[in-house]
Order: structure tokens, then C-alpha cells, then sequence
């Protein structure tokens, strides 16, 4: 019978140590766990940081771009009457210079 039990306390401290074993494995994969979440969140968190970035970039390109047009737009009308009262002021002149040519004709003649 001293056989048996030396044979059963045996099987029990190799079951008591592999439960051990088991619950030390376990401990250590539930930190591993942690730390694989708190990276993936750290990543994600550090992607929806570039994304806005990035929105942020292109959104004042956008933004460029839009006011760019806008002052070439304004720049554009501004010459348009510019452009337009030098030849109000041209057309008068030669209109002036007409009339004074018509009026010598007139009188030499």
C-alpha cells in the first residue's frame, strides 16, 4: 500500500504543478493581452491622429485653393474695370480728337 500512495502523492504534486504550470501561462497571456490592447489602441488612436492631420492638411489646401480663386476672381473683375474705364476714357479722347479733326477740316475749308 506504501506503492500506492508514494505513486498517488506523486500524480498529485505533478497535477498541483502543472496547475501551476497553467495559471502562471495564464497570468502571463492576459498581460500579454493588455499590452497587445493598449498598442492597439495606442495605433489607433495614433491613426485617427494622422487622418485628422491629413483632413486638416487638405482642408486648408482646399481652403487655399478657394481663397486663391476667390482673389484671382476679384483681381480679375478689378482689371475688367480697370480695362474697361481706360477705354471709356481712350474712346473719349479719340471721340475728342474726331471732332477737333472734323472741326480744322471744317474751317480750312
Amino acid at each position: 500500500m506504501g506503492e500506492l500512495h508514494d505513486r498517488d502523492d506523486r500524480d498529485v504534486r505533478e497535477i498541483r504543478d502543472a496547475v501551476l504550470c497553467l495559471g502562471s501561462a495564464r497570468s502571463r497571456l492576459r498581460l500579454e493581452q493588455e499590452h497587445l490592447l493598449e498598442d492597439i489602441t495606442h495605433e489607433k488612436a495614433q491613426a485617427l491622429w494622422e487622418e485628422c492631420g491629413y483632413l486638416r492638411r487638405h482642408r486648408q489646401i482646399q481652403g487655399c485653393a478657394s481663397a486663391q480663386a476667390q482673389v484671382q476672381a476679384e483681381t480679375r473683375d478689378a482689371l475688367k474695370c480697370d480695362v474697361t474705364s481706360a477705354l471709356r476714357k481712350i474712346r473719349a479722347q479719340l471721340e475728342g480728337h474726331a471732332v477737333q479733326s472734323t472741326l480744322q477740316r471744317s474751317g480750312s475749308e
